[in-house]
């Protein structure tokens, strides 16, 4: 612009001028409209590549945090659908074999290098005639050989029936041991002899002066004389006119049968089954209020020859109220009896009617499993007087169907869990797995969210690719144009 002098005539300051001026076509720093494109497009770029960072970061987190909180995984065994909760147990040599009932009949499953081999234990030899299973269970010799009790109705016979069958040479030899047995459930021990002994539930009919009367009563049946021979164990314990049954047996070191039983609203304990029963009343239900609801007791026998039985209680003050739940820990030594009660912190367990199993695990620890409404869940007693509870496997009714109240839960040599899977086609669960198994049970009830997660991905990554492309072309055409 021009400058005045001390004799007043204007100069023009031509640096000045030129740093002003604008001609046609010139480009002006900082007012270039293409300039501004190319941040803006940087920007962009920017923009896309730290939000496709974000979701990446983000997904790698959440599977991570959903890996860590799986503790048992799911193993498939048959593609058939089952009938009841399959029987799991392992074999002296480590493998495992799991008995399950379908529509075609009683199956046994055994662990074979890797796969496993299926054969029929009880199946219908006519066309016509069609077998429903309702419950199965199985114990293994010492010498590895699998016994299978199960119940079974036939379309051709008017009652559920009682099998045993044991495996031979020539195949399985299957004995009907008894009729016009309850459905609900059966149990099966062998001795050190191989012997079976056998827990269930039997329909009973008397005359009466007012008519027909019914109940339901607790039965043990065993071959250890070399015949079978039934007892009527609740009758002489005094229980009369009984609505259900549920049982579990075991036999300890000197080759002695207890049973665990829910009979109506009292858990509890027999021995000395073939005589004059001796049993203890572990918990008292009531119906009424307070409600007192005890679930199915498991029953098992340590190292040290303690018989071991345990289950829940709830307890309901008023109706609506809130609920306790109570481990009930009943052990028997050389025919003393203990009890250690533990109050858990679940205010609403849902296990009525629901089955439960127990082992030891590794350290000694009992572990209580059972069934409810949310899933299988687990109790641990610490042996301080505490509990340690977790979920072992969630219960999604929507993609896992109708679920069974059975449960079978065995304790390996190798210190692995294994639990049969009460739902859908045969498998089991474990708590031993590898770190790719961990990961595909994480993922597996997340793939509609992971699908749309990758959608997203791929689309941020076309977007980045696309701009850096044009950021690319842009930062060249600015290089060019600072030159």
């Amino acid at each position: 612009m021009p400058v005045a002098t001390a004799q007043g005539h204007p100069t023009v300051d031509f640096k000045s001028e030129q740093r002003h001026a604008v001609t046609v076509g010139e480009v002006v720093p900082g007012k270039d409209p293409n300039e501004e494109l190319y941040r803006l497009r940087l920007f962009v770029f920017g923009g896309f590549a730290s939000l496709l960072t974000v979701v990446m970061l983000l997904t790698v987190a959440w599977v991570s945090v959903t890996a860590y909180n799986v503790d048992w995984v799911v193993h498939e065994v048959d593609e058939a659908t089952i009938t009841c909760c399959p029987s799991v147990s392992e074999s002296p040599t480590g493998e495992l074999l799991m008995a399950y009932g379908t529509s075609a009949g009683v199956m046994l499953a055994t662990e074979d290098d890797g796969g496993w081999s299926i054969s029929p234990v009880v199946e219908s030899q006519d066309a016509s005639v069609t077998y429903s299973v309702s419950a199965v269970s199985m114990a293994i010799d010492d010498d590895g050989s699998p016994h299978v009790a199960s119940i079974v109705y036939r379309s051709d016979e008017p009652d559920n029936r009682l099998i045993y069958s044991e495996r031979t040479t020539s195949g399985w030899e299957n004995t009907v041991v008894d009729e016009a047995v309850s459905a609900l459930e059966v149990s099966i021990a062998v001795d050190s002899d191989s012997n079976a002994h056998i827990s269930y539930a039997k329909s009973v009919e008397w005359m009466t002066s007012g008519g027909w009367g019914s109940s339901v009563n607790l039965t043990y049946a065993t071959d250890s004389t070399g015949e079978w021979t039934i007892y009527d164990v609740s009758s002489k314990l005094g229980y009369n006119w009984i609505h259900s049954v549920a049982s579990s047996i075991s036999v300890d070191g000197r080759d002695r049968p207890h049973v665990a039983f829910l009979i109506d609203l009292q858990a509890g304990y027999a021995t000395n089954l073939t005589s004059n029963p001796v049993s203890e009343v572990i918990s008292w239900g009531n119906a009424g209020n307070p409600e007192i609801k005890p679930s199915r007791p498991a029953i098992l026998v340590d190292s040290e020859d303690r018989v071991h039985v345990i289950c829940l209680s709830e307890f309901q003050d008023v109706f609506d109220g809130p609920v306790t739940t109570t481990v009930v820990h009943y052990s028997v030594d050389e025919g003393l009896g203990s009890y250690e009660n533990t109050t858990m912190t679940t205010t609403d367990s849902e296990f009525s009617g629901a089955a439960t199993q127990a082992v030891f695990d590794p350290d000694g620890r009992l572990r209580l499993f059972y069934v409810n409404w949310d899933g299988v869940m687990v109790v641990t007693l610490t042996g301080d007087g505490g509990v340690v509870e977790e979920t072992a496997h969630a219960s999604d009714r929507e993609t896992q169907g109708r679920w069974s109240f059975g449960l079978s839960v065995a304790l390996c040599d190798d210190g692995e869990t294994v639990m049969s899977k009460p739902y859908g086609p045969v498998g089991y669960l474990t708590d031993s797995f590898t770190l790719v198994e961990r990961l595909s049970t994480a993922t597996g009830p997340m793939w509609p969210y992971l699908t749309v997660v990758a959608l997203v991905v791929v689309a941020l990554s076309v977007a980045v690719v696309l701009s850096r492309k044009e950021f690319v072309n842009e930062a060249k055409w600015h290089k060019t144009l600072e030159k």
